[in-house]
């Protein structure tokens, strides 16, 4: 049987660092988002670190080789972490930068709410703004997984494995009613680019705004209005900053005035709006530019 490949494809390639953005085969979208595989050959640590912005996906971590620093972004008194095992990291509301710290090859999978709380199901708790190393998450597959993917090295056969161990995991058991319903919350939340009030989502699908509060906290741990908020400047990021020039319709995206605006964008980013569109917040945009360019 010939080899599926991966139905999306993007690579940002510097000097030493190769950054691969995939998608895995059409049986799993709406469980994955995209995946990604990043491998950097120099021997120093990364001079400028990345910069992650919340996406509303939640994500596992394969590290392969090597290590990498993380720390919250705008929180001076913030501790830079090491991480240095695989991991699965929950629901991020807060952007982080990310620096390696030499030779490195990591893969990552970046769940969509449904499709981590329809394998994960009760491990979703304790997990939001967290990172769990896997042999303490609970799921062995995913152990075996990461011995299978330190043996491939082309994207093709990387994403073959990944499909084939999440198909196979999704085949026990059902996602219930209430799981589905708030997956379609999330669509609507994502189609409107984050520009709707909880109200709005509760008269557009029939439910009471507490009943979906209490559907979002069981399956995702999270409100509705978190993932508003995430989905809201994600895209204006990714309308804007992403593409090189200033976020001047900020009103559209739910904003009182320039002033909630700009304090909002600071603590997110850890700059001011103009100062987002420089040479050196560009260098830490990179990745940032990859993943929320599509």
């Amino acid at each position: 049987m010939k080899s599926p490949v991966p139905t999306s494809y993007h690579e940002l390639q510097t000097e030493a660092v190769t950054y691969h953005k995939f998608r895995l085969e059409r049986a799993l979208d709406g469980i994955v988002d995209y995946c990604w595989s990043i491998r950097n050959t120099a021997q120093e640590p990364q001079s400028t670190p990345d910069i992650h912005i919340p996406d509303g996906m939640m994500e596992v971590v394969f590290i392969l080789e090597g290590t990498y620093e993380k720390k919250e972004v705008g929180t001076a008194s913030s501790q830079t972490k090491q991480v240095v095992e695989s991991c699965v990291i929950g629901l991020q509301t807060e952007s982080h930068f990310v620096k390696g710290l030499g030779m490195m090859w990591m893969l990552g999978i970046k769940f969509t709410p449904f499709g981590f709380a329809r394998l994960f199901g009760h491990r979703v708790y304790a997990s939001k703004n967290e990172q769990v190393a896997l042999p303490d998450f609970g799921a062995k597959w995913l152990c075996e997984l990461q011995d299978r993917l330190a043996e491939l090295t082309c994207i093709a056969s990387i994403s073959q494995a990944i499909s084939a161990a999440l198909l196979q995991a999704l085949r026990s058991g059902e996602a219930p009613d209430s799981l589905k319903f708030s997956a379609d919350c999330l669509t609507t939340i994502l189609s409107r680019k984050g520009c709707l009030s909880v109200e709005e989502l509760s008269a557009r699908h029939y439910k009471s705004v507490r009943q979906i509060q209490r559907y979002f906290r069981e399956h995702f741990d999270a409100s509705p209005k978190e993932f508003i908020n995430i989905t809201r400047f994600k895209n204006l990021y990714q309308e804007s900053i992403v593409r090189n020039h200033l976020p001047h319709q900020f009103l559209d995206y739910g904003y009182f005035d320039q002033a909630h605006f700009i304090h909002d964008f600071r603590r997110r980013t850890g700059v001011a709006p103009s100062q987002a569109i420089q040479a050196d917040f560009l260098m830490k945009n990179r990745i940032a530019a990859v993943n929320l360019g599509h």
